[in-house]
């Protein structure tokens, strides 16, 4: 059970946690955001569509740290929290949190959608993965994340000193759309084109001639390094996404069920 020195302990271990750690990653981000736009703008590499995907990766992350990250160091860091006094803030930044988080989910999804048509041996596919349809789906893409998420801007308050969805039939709803958009949806989709991806390659390497030049080896070299550190970028995706889904579903499963004062601070 919860008691008031457990729940001062906790408190304390979170605002140092934001403190030294969520800080360091502020500047962390930003540098390796910037850094990764830099490199795939490179003449050698914007021939390829996914470096475009990566550098809205990055771009997109930007957006994440520089207002959600940074307004979350400034509300469990520092006790200054707009959200709970604000209803205009507490809205718009429940808004973003789902706008901001979607797009680098989506460009991921988007990129690994590419390398897959890329690495097909159906030439249709690989017709697919062409720069000029770019000016399309980015923005596409940049305004469906703004537009679904709108109903929040009318279904969150301030209550009891908090910024909280409106309860009922509402929050079970933004719980499951939470649950889809942020977990199901792009894990399955990441996972499943992953595992093709993979497929591609490994039919592609029994394909390859022991004789090839030396500029189509660099180039395949070159593809086999985007793909990697796709699978990678995928992967740690994954593992990372997972946590907040499933707190939301607990509070959802608990939503009903009486809190003592202890649980409700925390």
């Amino acid at each position: 059970m919860l008691n008031e020195t457990t729940v001062f302990s906790i408190t304390l271990v979170r605002e140092y946690f934001t403190k030294w750690l969520l800080i360091p990653m502020f500047f962390i981000g930003n540098i390796t955001n910037f850094l990764n736009c830099f490199i795939f703008l490179q003449q050698s590499l914007r021939r390829q569509v996914c470096s475009f995907y990566f550098v809205c990766i990055s771009i997109t992350n930007l957006f994440v740290i520089d207002f959600l990250l940074l307004t979350r160091v400034m509300m469990s860091g520092y006790n200054y929290d707009p959200t709970t006094w604000s209803d205009l803030f507490c809205k718009l930044r429940t808004y973003l949190w789902f706008v901001f988080n979607q797009w680098p989910r989506s460009f991921l999804i988007l990129t690994c959608i590419d390398r897959f048509l890329i690495s097909s041996s159906n030439t249709n596919y690989r017709q697919m993965s062409q720069k000029k349809y770019l000016k399309y789906i980015i923005p596409i893409n940049i305004c469906l994340w703004m537009a679904l998420p709108f109903h929040v801007l009318f279904n969150t308050t301030i209550m009891n000193g908090s910024c909280v969805y409106l309860p009922g039939i509402y929050y079970v709803f933004n719980t499951v759309y939470n649950l889809l958009t942020s977990a199901v949806f792009p894990v399955l989709t990441l996972s499943i084109f992953s595992l093709l991806i993979i497929n591609n390659v490994r039919r592609q390497s029994h394909r390859i001639q022991i004789l090839i030049v030396q500029r189509q080896c660099q180039k395949q070299r070159r593809e086999d390094q985007m793909t990697l550190m796709l699978l990678s970028h995928v992967l740690i995706f994954i593992l990372m996404n997972l946590l907040n889904p499933i707190f939301q579903l607990y509070l959802l499963i608990t939503a009903n069920r009486e809190k003592r004062l202890e649980e409700l601070k925390l």
